[in-house]
Formats: C-alpha cells, sequence, structure tokens
C-alpha cells in the first residue's frame, strides 16, 4: 500500500492494483472508493497522474482513462491549470441522468420499454406515499408554499401550456413537503415525461378544471394534516389521470396500473 500527501496535508492511500483485461475499471473502482470512503472530498485535488500510477503501479495512460471514466459520470472535474478535482454531485445530475436514461429509450410510448402504464405504476408507488408524509410532516411555511403553487395552478386554468406546467409545479411542491430530498430526486427523474403527459392531458379547458378540483383535495387534505385523505385524494387523482389517459385512446397494457379496472383503495 503507497500513501501520498495531498496540498491540504490530508494523506491518501492506494493499493497497487493486478494487471488484468480490467485495469482501467480497477483504477476508476479504487478512485470511487476513495471518493466514497471521504479520503477525498468535494473540492480536494487528486495527486498528479505518475504519482497516482506509482502509487498504484499503473501506467499514466490508465491513470488518465481511468480519470476520464469518472469524469464522464460526473465524479471527476478535469480543470486546465487546477488538475482534477472531486465534484460535488448534486440532485439535479441525479435526476438528469435518469431523465437521460428513459429518453433514450423512447420516452413513454406506448409500445416502447418505458410505457404509460410503467410510468403510472411509478407515480402510484411514490406520489400517494408522498402526499400522506407531506401531510404529516408539513410546516406552516410548508403550507404558504404549497398555497402558493395551487394559487398558481388556478391562474393558469385558460392555458394548457401553462398548467401542464404549474400541475409539475403543485407536485415537486408536494415531494418537497415531505422533507426527504430522495423524493424529490425520484419525482424529478421522471419531471420530462410527466410534463409531455399532462400536455396530452390538459388539452381540454373542462379536464383542467376536473384536476384543478382533484388539487384542491389533495391540498385541503395536507392542510389538514390527514395523512390518510392525502393519500385518497392523490390516489383518486392519479386514478382519474389514467382514466383520461385511456379516454383518448392510448394503448394502456390489461396487465398494468391503467389497465387495471380498479386500484385497491389505500389505507
Amino acid at each position: 500500500m503507497s500513501e501520498l500527501v495531498e496540498p491540504n496535508d490530508r494523506r491518501v492511500q492506494f493499493t497497487r492494483v493486478e494487471r488484468d483485461l480490467g485495469l482501467t475499471d480497477r483504477v476508476a473502482n479504487q478512485l470511487l472508493e476513495m471518493i466514497v470512503a471521504q479520503q477525498v472530498r468535494p473540492g480536494d485535488r487528486l495527486p498528479p497522474e505518475r504519482e497516482i500510477g506509482e502509487a498504484l503501479g499503473v501506467s499514466r495512460t490508465v491513470v488518465r482513462e481511468a480519470i476520464r471514466a469518472l469524469s464522464g459520470k460526473g465524479v471527476l472535474s478535469i480543470k486546465s491549470g487546477s488538475g482534477v478535482v472531486v465534484t460535488q454531485i448534486g440532485s439535479d445530475s441525479v435526476a438528469e441522468a435518469m431523465q437521460l436514461f428513459i429518453q433514450t429509450r423512447g420516452g413513454y410510448v406506448a409500445d416502447g420499454p418505458f410505457s404509460y402504464d410503467k410510468i403510472h405504476e411509478v407515480r402510484e408507488m411514490l406520489e400517494i406515499r408522498v402526499a400522506g408524509v407531506a401531510a404529516e410532516r408539513a410546516t406552516e411555511d410548508d403550507l404558504v408554499e404549497l398555497r402558493a403553487a395551487f394559487r398558481d395552478l388556478t391562474e393558469a386554468a385558460d392555458s394548457p401550456e401553462l398548467s401542464s406546467i404549474k400541475d409539475v409545479e403543485f407536485h415537486r411542491t408536494i415531494a418537497k413537503l415531505a422533507h426527504n430530498e430522495l423524493y424529490m430526486i425520484m419525482l424529478d427523474s421522471i419531471g420530462p415525461v410527466l410534463l409531455k403527459i399532462r400536455e396530452e392531458t390538459l388539452v381540454k379547458r373542462d379536464r383542467r378544471h376536473d384536476a384543478l378540483a382533484f388539487h384542491k383535495r389533495i391540498l385541503e387534505a395536507v392542510e389538514q394534516g390527514d395523512s390518510a385523505a392525502a393519500r385518497r385524494a392523490m390516489a383518486d387523482h392519479l386514478e382519474d389521470s389514467a382514466n383520461v389517459w385511456r379516454s383518448k385512446g392510448k394503448a394502456a397494457s390489461p396487465h398494468g396500473p391503467a389497465g387495471r379496472a380498479k386500484r385497491a383503495e389505500p389505507k
């Protein structure tokens, strides 16, 4: 095991890696393990490639390839004149990666790997739970924010495009009220797909007003701190959305969530 001293006087330990066909991956994995273990932290510079290579018993080329691989994942940043710096991975980066994963596989098309049924199933699993948690944890300041989001949604009722955007924001606000950033990351990961679905289902004015009524029920349940009522209101809202999708003639699997005759009421 070799030890290098960083400019900040923190010692970084490397374990020599065995040579095999996955040498670059092994080096990248060791660098990643160091970052996860916080041997190096966001903002820290890695030692020069030559020193890392000597410590690991590999060439500079292998180290450079490993660094590039981690840079592509957003873990490291290669800065001219500053060397290689450990980056702070934000929630936006995580959500964007999932968004790209879905979008590059066809989005929510009926015959694609991510059909409406699959997206809707994730929404049921996530948003019904989130609504209940938000009702339990929302503070007075949170409620002010949720009321503002509902007011914005109400004022956007005459515009299909704006209604779709404000609808997404209302649901994001509920996720925020749950005070668990992982909920927001998961919801944002399917955000662009949900926006496109809303743009197709909120075309008609009467549909937008029907959706507004469901959102009002959710708001009132969260205001009252009634977790069960919030879950029921969200479940009814999502079921209504699925029915609207079916009424538009969109394909839905008879075994998927949008194809079930009746959903079990959440407790």
